[in-house]
């Protein structure tokens, strides 16, 4: 037992540790803490698709822009977003979405874990023509489900294979930079958590003869793992300027529980999906100076009531950062948060 104990001591403790990384295709910034604001489009798009070959698409209104503010010190990486009022401007016909995201992480040399959660409430179908072509003739807006919530929490942990010329931070978080081209294979483990939930039957009534499985479904909750195998790669133009790519296709197992109308709760039998993330980031590093355009998206796949539902979650980010000088903390340093 006291083995086992140590074993585990010696496993955190080497999180905190720094690696002897090649400084030929690295420059590190982890002794600042890297502060960043940011200008977001992000959204949620559910997708049903039926046995008939239909889709029905379920969107969120978030408009432009929703604010964050990024943080990484040391092995500790925040992101927070929200929406500021009338700051963000939203298409009147799509109806109004709120949301609340909120991301933490730690990405090591070998190891980068990330998790969000996201809360979104109000949503319209996006392509009401799929069951009825002539849908603005008679209608102002897109048909809107305002009662229509989804919470998700998603997970990662990837372990890359090269970490002496690649940098995955400076994908993810920009507290380091990559000074030479370079790239890494990745294989990782992920979890995701969905719960969408509605006061009415998601499929509309002139939708029900295209998606008649769904006619009595009032959402999901489900709980998906899934292994990831990918590659990722930055390209280096100049002394400040490098692209990010990264793609991460996974196969994944489902487990849960469909709502339907009069509380009725239906399991879902262990079923086979998949899972997939994307990224792309265009950064620019100076000495103190940092920015960057980004995307990246989440997509979850799995079998409801003998249909296929996809969660998808998409963000575009606009970011300038300044590296700030970090306080000392005997504290904060046992847990390797100071300099």
């Amino acid at each position: 037992m006291t083995r086992f104990l140590l074993s585990i001591v010696l496993t955190l403790s080497s999180l905190f540790l720094y690696s002897q990384q090649d400084t030929n295709y690295v420059r590190d910034f982890r002794q600042f803490g890297n502060l960043s604001l940011a200008m977001e489009q992000k959204a949620n798009n559910l997708a049903a698709f039926s046995s008939y070959g239909n889709v029905l698409r379920l969107a969120t209104n978030n408009g432009f822009p929703t604010f964050g503010l990024m943080f990484s010190y040391k092995w500790l990486n925040v992101w927070f977003t929200t929406p500021l009022g009338h700051f963000n401007y939203t298409d009147p016909i799509k109806g109004e979405t709120d949301n609340f995201g909120l991301a933490l992480g730690y990405t090591g040399d070998h190891w980068w874990i990330r998790g969000f959660y996201e809360h979104y409430s109000g949503y319209h179908i996006s392509n009401p023509e799929v069951f009825n072509p002539n849908w603005f003739d008679d209608n102002a807006t897109l048909p809107l489900v305002p009662g229509l919530q989804s919470r998700t929490f998603y997970a990662n942990a990837y372990y890359g294979f090269n970490e002496e010329t690649y940098s995955h931070r400076a994908l993810l978080w920009q507290s380091q930079a990559q000074k030479k081209s370079a790239g890494s294979w990745i294989l990782g483990l992920s979890a995701g958590y969905d719960h969408i939930f509605s006061d009415t039957v998601i499929v509309p009534d002139d939708a029900e003869v295209f998606f008649y499985d769904l006619r009595n479904v009032t959402g999901y909750e489900t709980l998906t793992t899934g292994i990831n195998i990918g590659y990722t790669y930055s390209f280096v133009f100049s002394e400040r300027w490098s692209l990010g790519l990264m793609l991460a296709p996974g196969i994944a197992t489902s487990v849960g529980v469909v709502e339907e109308v009069n509380d009725v709760r239906n399991n879902i039998e262990l079923e086979l999906g998949g899972m997939v993330e994307g990224r792309a980031m265009l950064s620019y590093h100076a000495d103190r100076w940092f920015g960057g355009v980004s995307a990246n998206g989440y997509m979850l796949t799995k079998p409801i009531n003998g249909d296929l539902f996809n969660n998808i979650h998409t963000y575009v980010r606009v970011n300038i950062g300044y590296r700030i000088n970090m306080p000392k903390s005997k504290f904060l340093g046992r847990f390797g948060l100071s300099n």
